[in-house]
This record gives structure tokens, sequence and C-alpha cells, in this order.
């Protein structure tokens, strides 16, 4: 036996246990100052059967006991201020019969820390005057204790409760725990699904707000295309309206020379087509001349240039073709791309993507040109369903 207790040692030297008698069974160190303990001197004590370090000022103890000792079979940790176990403290014990843990700071208590593996039990396990948070975390030690051997000295009086408030200062026996945390089941399953719901409104909040145009656009066309209804032919006086820029010589040279002849005068002809310089009534105002041309053709091409796309009469006619989708359904707009022009209108690029017979890029081969035509023609002729909605209000201030 060895008891060293009742001085001022706040530390011991790393090897001082190698010094010892290997037959020591007792060894106390209470009332001391220490801060620390190595552990691992319990290797050069292999009979050790009792050791004593309460009294102290350790706030941590061993990870996993039975790495440095197999002969231990009592331990008094009690009056220390030990704030936590870890879960395998005790695990692969085996001679480890009476373990105090009293007047420490232990907040929470795990079953697991006290499972000694199942060749052999603790008998005894001393926990009073902690300051024990009774919370649903506490239910497994609980249900372990019901089912252990092991005895707690004190149980009913001096385990007490610490939080949360309304619990404070009573005993943990007379908290009806077990009835209390039993549906925890139940509030993990609603945890996961309000987690669920939260994290799938934000993430739809985000991709609306990101992705409003790409999802409009999208689902007001594919709405369109079941509800919409065809326009009548038989009501349009021309098969084409062509709105282009009247100002530059080089443009109105392509649309007169051009397509209007490979629309109207050659191969498989569409019907006459409506141009502002050769249709439009002199005198009336280029508002009505543009309503009339817009109502009473089939479709309304747009040539696209750089410098049209920018005007006032390009936003105008544009506005009022969408008035023919707002009351009609069905979108009349044919765009040609004379020029790279939109480049950043997400809502070109869908529609592109969509129905892309009504966007047509002049060709850079001339090979391809005879192709180029005969598209057009083809989204003339073709009854395009429209999407009636406040969508295409901005659609070409983006």
């Amino acid at each position: 036996h060895l008891d060293i207790s009742y001085n001022k040692l706040s530390e011991i030297p790393d090897d001082i246990f190698s010094y010892f008698p290997r037959t020591l069974t007792y060894l106390s160190m209470s009332r001391n100052t220490l801060a620390n303990f190595e552990w691992e001197q319990l290797k050069y004590l292999p009979e050790l059967e009792t050791l004593d370090l309460s009294k102290n000022k350790l706030s941590k103890v061993t990870r996993k006991l039975s790495k440095h000792t197999s002969s231990l079979k009592v331990l008094d940790l009690s009056h220390n201020l030990i704030v936590n176990l870890d879960h395998s403290f005790l695990e692969d014990v085996k001679s480890l019969l009476i373990l105090s843990l009293a007047f420490n700071r232990l907040h929470h208590i795990s079953d697991a820390s006290f499972q000694t593996g199942s060749d052999h039990y603790l008998r005894m396990l001393n926990l009073q005057r902690n300051p024990i948070h009774c919370t649903c975390d506490l239910l497994d030690f609980i249900l372990w204790l019901e089912k252990s051997k092991t005895v707690l000295p004190r149980l009913a009086t001096d385990f007490l409760c610490d939080l949360p408030e309304s619990k404070r200062e009573h005993p943990m026996v007379s908290l009806d725990l077990k009835n209390a945390c039993i549906n925890n089941s139940i509030a993990q399953i609603l945890y996961v699904l309000t987690s669920s719901i939260i994290t799938v409104m934000m993430s739809t909040t985000i991709v609306i707000h990101v992705f409003y145009w790409d999802i409009s656009y999208i689902y007001n066309f594919w709405r369109a295309k079941i509800k919409s209804y065809y326009l009548k032919t038989n009501d349009c006086t021309y098969d084409a309206f062509v709105m282009y820029d009247t100002k530059d010589p080089l443009v109105a040279e392509w649309v007169l020379n051009h397509l209007r002849f490979e629309l109207e005068d050659r191969g498989r002809r569409v019907r006459p087509l409506c141009l502002a310089e050769r249709d439009w009534t002199p005198g009336i105002p280029i508002m009505d001349n543009l309503n009339q041309s817009v109502n009473q053709s089939r479709k309304t091409i747009f040539v696209l240039t750089e410098g049209f796309v920018q005007s006032g009469i390009f936003k105008i006619a544009a506005f009022l073709a969408q008035q023919r989708l707002l009351e009609e359904g069905v979108d009349v707009m044919v765009l040609v791309l004379l020029e790279p022009v939109l480049r950043q209108s997400r809502i070109l690029n869908l529609r592109r993507c969509l129905c892309g017979h009504s966007v047509l890029e002049w060709p850079r081969n001339p090979a391809a040109e005879g192709f180029f035509w005969q598209s057009l023609r083809n989204a003339v002729r073709f009854e395009s369903q429209g999407v009636p909605s406040k969508l295409f209000t901005n659609y070409f201030s983006r």
C-alpha cells in the first residue's frame, strides 16, 4: 500500500511509477492539487487494484482505461472538476467493480460511458451531486440503468437535475423522462420533414428569383401548346408584315429585292407581303398604318439589325404584335437576324430552344441561302401557338 494523500502535489514526474514496487495494490493520491494524471504510467503497476485520486483538480480522464490497466477494481475520482467522459472510457474493462465520480461537473451522462462488456459489469457507480442536465439525452442512460445490475448509491436523494430551470434540484428518478422522450423518433421525423420543407421552399425561391424568365417562358409556352387555338388564315389580308429599318439603304434593298422576291415571286410562293414602302396608305399616321399592318397579317417578320432594335418604331411594332398574342393566343413573331443582335437576351435564347423555327439568322455561307429562304417560308406558314402572359411586357427590353 502507498498513501501520499494530504500533500501539496501539483504534478507527477513522467516516469515516477516505474520506480514504484510492481506488487503495489493500493495507491492513494487524494487531497492534493493534481490538475493532470498520467494514466499511461499505470502500466508499471500491473497488480494495482485501488486508485484514489479524489479531491484533486482533475478536469479530464483517459479516453480508454483498458489500454493502461487490466487489474484495477476500485477507481475513486470524486470531488474533481471532470466535465466529460468519453464513450469508450470503460470499453473492454473487465476488472473494475467500483467507480466514483461524485461531486464533479458532469452535465451529460451517456450509457455508453459505463458499459464494461458482456463478460463483466460495474457493481457500483457513484454519480451523486453532479449538475446533470435532465433532457432527452439522458433517456438512454436511464434505460441502461433499468436493465443493469449496477448500483447507484443515493440515487433517489443526491442525483439531482441542474437544467432545465423548471427541474432544478429535482431528483432524476422523480422525472418522467421516459414518457416525455419516448416520442423522440416522431420528433426526428417531424424535424426531417420540416427541414425538408424549408429547404425546398428556400431552393424554390432562389431558383425562381434567378431563373424567373426561363421558368416563366417554358411554363407558359407549354401551357399554350395545350390551351391556345389556331388563328384563322381567312381573316388575314397578308401572309406577313415585314418590319425593317427603312432608313438603312442596304437593309431596304435586301428586303425589297431579295426577301420580297423569294417569298412572293419564287418557288412555292406565299400570299402578298405587307411592306411599308409599298403598301402603307400615304397621309395616314404611322401608328394607324402599323396597327393595320400587324392585325391584317398572319405573321410579322422583324428584320433585325443593331440600329433597328434600338429604335422606337421597332418596340412599338413588337408591342402591337404582343397585343395579338394577348387577344388571340397566337405568337405571330418571326425574327430574322441580319446581324448578331440581342446576344444577352435570355428570352431570345429560350425562344431559339422552344420555337427555333421562328428565329432565323442570315447565313454567312452563300450555299445555305436556299435553306434559309425555305425555312422562312415555313415560319410564315406555320401557325405558332402563343402565350397570353405578362411575360411579354418586357420581351424586348431585356
